[in-house]
């Protein structure tokens, strides 16, 4: 392993993804007590979730570095590992070791910025984010003698006489940016003139971190330290994966350099603006892929984020498609199936018998197995669905399709069904004999109907309805003859009163004892009682029609 390769990189290559996620935020919660280096060791120990804490060791080599653990999990680098390893890397510990011991020399340049060579402009600048909300302030001070300089209008036309004074007077490079500087403040900034500060909104402040980049030195008004401004981009990387929990996406954001090897959670980096594509590590700015007002907010709480059940399926179909617009996202392999073509959900249907004899149904959606209940209320609506199968290592997330489960269940309605409580609805005896025997045959595909109560007691008999007449012709009366109504299904003689008295009181169906229900032609039978009236039949005492032959056409 080369002297560079202790970082955080190193760690994350080693680890579980878990134990990364897990160490990491154990490190930035100060989870790491008591740790110290002790010649080639590093050793700290790590509050426990099932005891006070584990002790933790890092073991230093001039080639490697190894790790030991007390906890029981299986794991070399195990989320306390990770945590103690990060400490260490933090304090330069493996590199003061290797300089130590075989008196290795190293160089830590996001730290140590000073100048290194002899400056060539004229002017220090110092920078300020915090000074005024909303304002990042620059201070400017002469090199020449230490002095706050408060009016930069005299330098420019000084540099414009002595430019018409000498043909051949020329600024250096470090001279030029200084005075692009100078006018670029001139432009954007208010001036506190008791302080000497220049003070710029930040929303106006991009053009200035560029023009900063190339100036001798700019110093942290805090630290005092120089920072070192690179005009190379840093790439914020968005990683998105399943977890072994069920239902659970993980995010993570890192930020890629573009001068080495290494990576660093989103955490590490500071940024000055949700507005502005500028960060910073420690004493580097440098400019970024993305401003952090285009990432969603509860993504941006930390570097790890986890996303439970429906939170995920909105992300995957709303917050991901807009993300891979703007930055680098790289997704799972496993969650190439996330973004399958919507196709609407099976509309399920189960029936049961209610107390007094009504149908009573609820409806259901299914997306591919997972069934969710019809809210008639929106916000009782969660957007999306998890599907999880297990026996293909897989998890996803499936949008509802709201139209259809509300044109579905405008359907039932049209069948006649009354809303109840939640998605519960209800036929009386009569429409739900017809919805039982024929809406059902029609429904067509995407419908399912299951039985969770014996729903026989709706069924039409096998044998349909027949309505029979008996004439009788007799030579006691030739001038007449009688007719015999009656109704037969299959084997079952039923009496005219009786069919006649049902469709009386508005009903068309008769239970047969347990055979089933029969349908009574009711309109035919009107028609046939108007017929009777217009021919002058009439009901004998054997509730038997009499009709004359005369009037029959047979005299």
């Amino acid at each position: 392993m080369s002297k560079t390769e202790f970082n955080y990189k190193f760690i994350k290559d080693h680890a579980s993804a878990g134990s990364w996620r897990r160490g990491y935020e154990y490190h930035t919660k100060d989870m790491v007590f008591d740790n110290y280096p002790e010649k080639n060791f590093y050793m700290g120990k790590v509050k426990g979730n099932f005891q006070d804490h584990y002790n933790t060791d890092l073991i230093f080599k001039k080639n490697k570095v190894e790790a030991r653990c007390n906890c029981p999990l299986k794991e070399e680098w195990c989320k306390h590992a990770v945590a103690v390893a990060l400490k260490a890397i933090d304090e330069h510990a493996y590199e003061d070791w290797l300089e130590t011991k075989f008196g290795m020399e190293f160089d830590f340049p996001d730290e140590n910025t000073a100048l290194k060579e002899e400056p060539q402009g004229n002017y220090i600048f110092h920078f300020n984010p915090k000074r005024k909300a909303n304002f990042f302030s620059v201070l400017v001070r002469s090199r020449e003698n230490g002095k706050i300089v408060r009016q930069i209008e005299p330098i420019l036309k000084a540099v414009i006489e002595a430019q018409k004074q000498d043909a051949n007077f020329e600024l250096n490079n470090s001279q030029k940016v200084e005075l692009l500087i100078f006018q670029q403040l001139l432009k954007i900034s208010r001036q506190d003139k008791k302080a000497g500060w220049y003070d710029i909104p930040i929303a106006k402040f991009g053009p200035l971190f560029s023009l900063l980049a190339k100036a001798d030195e700019v110093l942290d008004e805090k630290t005092k330290d120089r920072l070192k401004f690179t005009d190379e981009e840093w790439k914020l990387v968005l990683y998105v994966n399943t977890s072994n929990t069920a239902g659970t996406l993980l995010l993570s954001l890192e930020w890629q350099r573009p001068d080495c090897d290494d990576v660093y959670p989103f955490e590490e980096v500071r940024y000055f603006s949700r507005h502005l594509k500028w960060g910073r590590y420690k004493n580097i700015i440098f400019p970024t892929n993305v401003a952090i007002q285009n990432v969603p907010q509860n993504i941006i709480k930390a570097s790890f984020t986890d996303l439970k059940d429906s939170e995920g399926g909105k992300f995957i179909y709303e917050d991901l498609p807009k993300l891979q617009q703007v930055m680098d996202v790289v997704v799972d392999e496993k969650i190439s199936k996330l973004m399958l073509e919507q196709r609407p959900p099976v509309n399920v249907v189960t029936m049961g018998i209610d107390y007094d004899q009504s149908l009573k149904v609820s409806l259901d959606f299914e997306y591919d197995g997972v069934r969710v209940p019809y809210s008639k209320s929106s916000n009782d609506k969660v957007q999306y669905i998890t599907v999880k199968k297990p026996d293909e290592d897989l998890i996803y997330w499936v949008k509802r399709n709201l139209k259809h489960e509300n044109e579905a269940y405008a359907m039932l309605l049209a069948c006649k069904f009354v809303p109840m409580q939640t998605n519960n609805l209800a036929l009386e005896k009569e429409t739900a004999i017809d919805f039982y025997n024929y809406y059902l045959k029609q429904a067509g595909e995407g419908w399912k109907f299951e039985e969770k109560d014996d729903m026989s007691f709706f069924k039409l008999m096998e044998n349909p309805f027949k309505l029979c007449a008996k004439i009788d012709f007799s030579d006691e009366q030739p001038d007449s003859f009688d007719i015999s109504i009656y109704g037969q299904a299959g084997e079952e003689i039923i009496d005219f009163d009786e069919i006649y008295d049902t469709i009386q009181s508005g009903e068309k169906y008769a239970r047969i004892r347990s055979l089933g229900f029969v349908e009574y032609p009711a309109q035919n039978i009107y028609s046939m009682m108007r017929s009777f009236n217009s021919f002058d039949v009439f009901r004998n005492p054997d509730n038997r029609f009499t009709v004359k032959t005369y009037r029959a056409g047979l005299d």
